[in-house]
């Protein structure tokens, strides 16, 4: 690897192999390194106040660029991502979202992962990142450019509404066993409107099913 000098006197490096001809004959081919710091100028050119979050990698698999944007939302300084942004991830997806990243490295592929990291703040919020892979001119993998976005509003909902799933779920269970049994059973919400009554409920009273639902509770029985 050597450094060269543009016809403007810039600096740039490039790999280069030297092939003997014959005596005093040789031909040298110049692979341009594309450098991080001019890759960085581009991102910082549209990226400083943008709502996402962008990473590099070295062709080592290590991230060694953080947008101003991530940083701010971290509220850590770039020297301190490099090398400890993974002990800053929730335990419970440390394992897989590192594992997803090393398998798109080793198979220079596309990655997505969502996981919890931790803000400025020392909040766990959620991110939603997808990682492309580089490649230099000659086809040679340089690393992943990556950009994250909070999902962490979004997964509040998912979480929501697989709580209620859950919950309708468990209640369906709990009314296919009441129906089995010879007991009666009812259920109400919190105003007192009955929202299920079992079978043995029904033939007791001798009410029509469709009589008793949504019905108040206290419009068919008075309390003592």
């Amino acid at each position: 690897e050597l450094e060269y000098n543009d016809k403007s006197g810039n600096k740039f490096s490039a790999r280069t192999t030297i092939k003997v001809l014959k005596k005093n004959k040789f031909i040298a081919t110049l692979d341009i390194i594309e450098e991080n710091e001019n890759l960085r100028k581009v991102i910082q050119s549209f990226a400083d106040n943008a709502p996402f979050f962008i990473r590099l990698t070295n062709r080592h698999s290590e991230f060694n660029y953080f947008s101003k944007t991530w940083l701010e939302f971290t509220g850590r300084n770039e020297e301190n991502e490099v090398s400890e942004w993974s002990k800053h991830i929730h335990i419970n997806e440390e394992a897989t979202t590192l594992n997803s990243i090393q398998l798109a490295f080793k198979n220079k592929s596309k990655y997505e992962c969502s996981f919890r990291i931790k803000n400025a703040s020392g909040e766990y919020r959620w991110l939603l990142e997808t990682g492309i892979p580089r490649f230099s001119s000659n086809n040679e993998f340089i690393g992943h450019i990556s950009v994250a976005i909070d999902i962490t509003e979004r997964k509040s909902i998912e979480l929501e509404n697989t709580r209620q799933q859950a919950i309708l779920e468990s209640e369906k269970k709990i009314q296919n066993s009441l129906n089995k049994s010879k007991i009666m059973a009812m259920t109400t919400d919190t105003e007192g409107n009955i929202t299920f009554c079992n079978r043995e409920f029904i033939k007791t009273l001798g009410i029509h099913h469709n009589d008793l639902l949504k019905q108040n509770l206290f419009d068919f029985f008075e309390p003592d």
